[in-house]
């Protein structure tokens, strides 16, 4: 489940099956000494990575179809078929595996067994060019691994549990009690979660990441089993491991989980060959029906969270052309995107520095005045502003070569020094996180050092209720104190808002996505035309991520 909550979180979509018995599941939980009524999943920090609790299920938030036990290995079979024969290459099918296995019949697929064989034969119908990936989370697994390698297939990537000659183990309990995962599910979905964090973590990354997790030793008495690895002769160990999973994905496990997946992209808009050369103002093919139905749709609801009369200068240009007796549509679709895609990227840092524990999600559950600037959170923005993403968007709208804005924008900005504000957390960390990453571009650390030097007495407070905003009675935000297209989350509990939607996701990517198929259709962008070639992002990876250079950023303000 933690597995298929990652895919998800990378906008995976497409349909789910497990043969888990969840409903008996937790009424087992229920039933325990010390009942529980929550499966957590990992940890981030202090908080899990993961949970799916009983009040979601029992609510119908479920994203998968339950399959019995006598029919999962012949629904395996057929779609592992069925994918072998439409998969083209250049497509990634993932089939993870996780269970229980028997040294002599292989994966107890329910009421029956795959032997290693009968799985090699089935896989081997894939074309050449189709990358496969292939987890095994069971006893004996390596038989598989082993099985698979002998059919020297190319563009194959195979992890196993354990070798074919040992069982597979779970963690020790706990000293209260509580259950344990297996020991590789623990780690192998850790090392998915460090892709977000690290987009140039590789295959040899992962491979000694899990290796080390499975082979320490922190409980006494712990049983402990080595994964096994294989990776065809014509992949590189130091391929971006996000190439390989969510380049554009399908999967399968002894749950049957199976999903489609967009491919990886350079997020950030102007950032993007594709978006940015349909950005500007050059607008004047209208947009005609039936999709200017849709658009005048999307922009009046976008309209009426606002109040133009606030006199927001970078909201003007927008406001001014809606109020025309012939608006341009199309400037206005590309004003919006542009805003929206941006905010995406920042999300994507958002939960960056989550997953590393430097800024608490707590720090949205209060509404933000997106009007209003603090000190704190203005000198932050400042430093933000030092990335290339975020000054080439200013100078891009100085230069009119984003339609309809005529000065800068940096909402999104501000709120994402507003959540570091909010949680008072050490920013040479925060930082060197951002830049590792490159979502905002390369930063310039002249500039950055200038800005320091202008504000040496700086000490930054934690201010849990920094730019405090207000909802209105149907929790919008309070039209004077938002901004033109702003879909970043605030004022929200983000457990609550997951549990709430259907697949765990969070509804207010609803209005980005909205806004995407809109700009889309009108610049005739197909899907996945906006996507990167294999390696065209990425440098070779490194363990920065990991270990971050303190002197990277030498010295930092007073009092940290």
């Amino acid at each position: 489940m933690a597995i298929c909550m990652i895919l998800l979180e990378n906008h995976v979509r497409g349909d789910f099956y497990s043969c888990f018995p969840l409903k008996e599941h937790f009424d087992h939980l229920g039933r325990a000494d010390t009942p529980l009524d929550t499966i957590k999943f990992g940890n981030a920090g202090p908080e899990a990575l993961h949970t799916y609790s009983k009040a979601q299920f029992d609510n119908g938030n479920v994203w998968w179809t339950e399959v019995g036990r006598t029919e999962i290995r012949q629904r395996i079979e057929y779609w592992i078929s069925q994918k072998s024969a439409a998969a083209q290459p250049g497509d990634v099918v993932d089939i993870f595996m996780e269970g229980h296995g028997n040294r002599t019949k292989g994966f107890n697929a329910g009421s029956e067994f795959i032997h290693p064989d009968v799985f090699t034969q089935l896989v081997s119908h894939f074309r050449p060019g189709v990358q496969l990936n292939i987890i095994l989370d069971f006893g004996y697994a390596g038989g598989f691994a082993k099985s698979i390698e002998m059919s020297k297939r190319a563009d194959c990537y195979v992890v196993a549990a354990c070798s074919e000659v040992v069982p597979a183990f779970s963690h020790a309990r706990s000293i209260s009690g509580r259950l344990r995962s297996g020991k590789f599910t623990t780690a192998f979905v850790h090392s998915l979660r460090k892709i977000s964090s690290n987009p140039k973590w590789s295959m040899k990354d992962q491979e000694a990441f899990v290796y080390h997790q499975l082979t320490r030793n922190l409980t006494p008495g712990e049983n402990i089993s080595t994964p096994e690895f294989w990776l065809s002769d014509n992949l590189s160990p130091m391929l971006p491991l996000r190439e390989i999973f969510f380049r554009g994905m399908i999967s399968v496990s002894s749950h049957g989980h199976r999903s489609a997946g967009r491919h990886q992209r350079v997020e950030w808009p102007t950032a993007n060959v594709v978006i940015r050369r349909r950005l500007g103002n050059d607008t004047q093919e209208p947009i005609e029906s039936p999709l200017l139905a849709g658009v005048t749709k999307l922009m009046n609801n976008e309209m009426s969270r606002c109040d133009t009369t606030v006199g927001y200068p970078p909201d003007m240009g927008v406001f001014n052309e809606m109020y025309t007796n012939a608006p341009d549509w199309r400037g206005l679709v590309r004003n919006l995107y542009w805003r929206a895609r941006r905010q995406s990227t920042v999300w994507d840092v958002y939960l960056l520095l989550v997953e590393r524990g430097l800024v608490a999600s707590s720090s949205l559950e209060h509404p933000m005045n997106l009007l209003a600037i603090s000190k704190s959170t203005g000198i932050l923005t400042l430093l933000l502003g030092c990335f290339s993403n975020i000054s080439g968007d200013a100078d891009m709208a100085l230069l009119g070569e984003i339609a309809l804005q005529p000065s800068d924008w940096s909402a999104d900005i501000e709120w994402l020094a507003t959540i570091v504000v909010r949680s008072g957390c050490k920013h040479s960390e925060i930082f060197q996180t951002i830049i590792d990453s490159e979502y905002l571009g390369k930063i310039d650390r002249s500039n950055f050092e200038r800005i320091k030097s202008r504000h040496p007495e700086f000490i930054l407070e934690q201010k849990p209720l920094d730019r405090e905003g207000s909802f209105t009675g149907d929790g919008r935000l309070q039209p004077n104190k938002n901004t033109f297209g702003f879909w970043l989350p605030h004022g929200v509990n983000l457990q609550e808002a997951k549990s709430s939607t259907k697949g765990g996701q969070y509804g207010f990517f609803d209005r980005f996505e909205e806004a995407e198929r809109m700009f889309f259709e009108a610049e005739g962008i197909t899907k996945g035309d906006d996507l990167i070639d294999v390696g065209q992002e990425f440098e070779e990876p490194t363990n920065s991520m990991l270990e971050p250079e303190d002197s990277i950023i030498p010295g930092w303000f007073a009092g940290e």
